[in-house]
């Protein structure tokens, strides 16, 4: 399978080793730089699978019942400092 040339540029920025590169060629990866997202890997394959990827502020103005049902159903808002900051949105 061929890798999308952007995320092989992305992952020479991070210095990420050639052998990772090789093995991260056929994972599903969202890599992220200075907190915004820069490639997704088979995104659309993913998303005919129902996959969503988006900031969660796009979330929050795009999908904003499913932000409500799952933001702070995984860890609870009391569980930490982070996880209050988090469920604030």
């Amino acid at each position: 399978d061929e890798v999308d040339p952007e995320l092989l540029e992305t992952y020479e920025k991070l210095g990420i080793p050639l052998a990772e590169q090789a093995m991260l060629a056929g994972v599903a990866v969202d890599a992220v730089f200075d907190s915004v997202s820069v490639v997704t890997t088979f995104k659309d394959k993913l998303e005919e699978a129902g996959g969503i990827f988006c900031s969660i502020s796009e979330a929050v103005q795009e999908h904003p019942d499913l932000v409500r049902k799952y933001l702070g159903s995984v860890v609870p808002y009391s569980d930490n400092f982070h996880a209050t900051l988090n469920s604030a949105v």
